[in-house]
Order: structure tokens, then sequence, then C-alpha cells
């Protein structure tokens, strides 16, 4: 019989991990433009994979989320805006190469500026579309229904 664990049997770890406190702590940005029917959302590439994904980073020493959120999508987006007050939600991933889970608090970001020249501009893909359709390109579930909120 194979030692190796099933792919559920390793969710159950990370789950456990997240249950237990031990996730990485992430805070991150659904960037958006536009109101009503006519809102817009920002999804970027990430680096590694090429996936798409929303602005997301680890929460730093003497910074509250919503900062992280703000410098992230500033960063890796080149936008920035009004945060939200609070987290329109969260949810988990896992980072592949570390092998941890990471727990993200997601905040609305009303965006106001955008710059073209900004620090990850050579290595992420932005593009801008309706909820719907981020929802269909993210691969992450508990993402997808983040953008039925916008």
């Amino acid at each position: 019989m194979d030692n190796d664990p099933t792919h559920l049997q390793a969710l159950a770890g990370h789950a456990r991990m997240i249950l237990d406190g031990k996730a990485l702590e992430q805070s991150g940005a659904i960037c958006v433009r536009g109101s009503g029917a006519d809102a817009q959302v920002l999804l970027i590439t990430s680096r590694d994979t090429g996936r798409w994904v929303i602005p997301r980073g680890n929460v730093e020493k003497r910074e509250d989320p919503r900062q992280t959120a703000a410098r992230e999508a500033k960063e890796e987006a080149g936008v920035s805006g009004k945060v939200s007050k609070k987290p329109i939600g969260y949810y988990t991933y896992l980072k592949s190469r570390e092998g941890l889970a990471c727990l993200v608090s997601v905040y609305r970001l009303d965006v106001d500026k955008v710059k073209s020249d900004f620090p990850e501009a050579k290595t992420r893909q932005l593009v801008w579309v309706s909820p719907l359709e981020a929802a269909r390109r993210v691969d992450e579930l508990e993402l997808k229904g983040l953008f039925q909120q916008i």
C-alpha cells in the first residue's frame, strides 16, 4: 500500500493548520471601478503560474490588513483608492511551493487612480472584467463567491 497522502488527506491537513491558527495571514483587494451593472473588477496574473488572482500578500509587522490590501494593489497592479473598513470576506488557498495554508482577508478597494508604471508591471498581466467573468477566471472557490458581493 502506498504511504503517500491522498489529495483529500493533504487538504484536511491544511484545513487543520488553518483551524489551529497556523495559517499564513494574508490580505487582498478586489479592486473595483464603476458601479452597478457597469462595475468592473481587476484581475492580475500570478508571477509563478500565470493564474488569474487578485492583488494579495503577507500582512507585515506594524501593518493592519487594510493597509496590506492597499499596498499590494499598488505594488502588484498600480491602483489605489478607498479601501473598505471591514473585509467583504475571506478565502483560503495552499501555497504549493512552501506547503503552507494561507487565509486571505479580502477588502473592496474602490479605484480612483491607475498607474501604468508600478513595481510589478513587467511581471504581471492585468485585465478589467465583470464580477461574473472574474468568478469564472479565478480558481479558488471561496474567492469566486466574493465577486458576487460587488
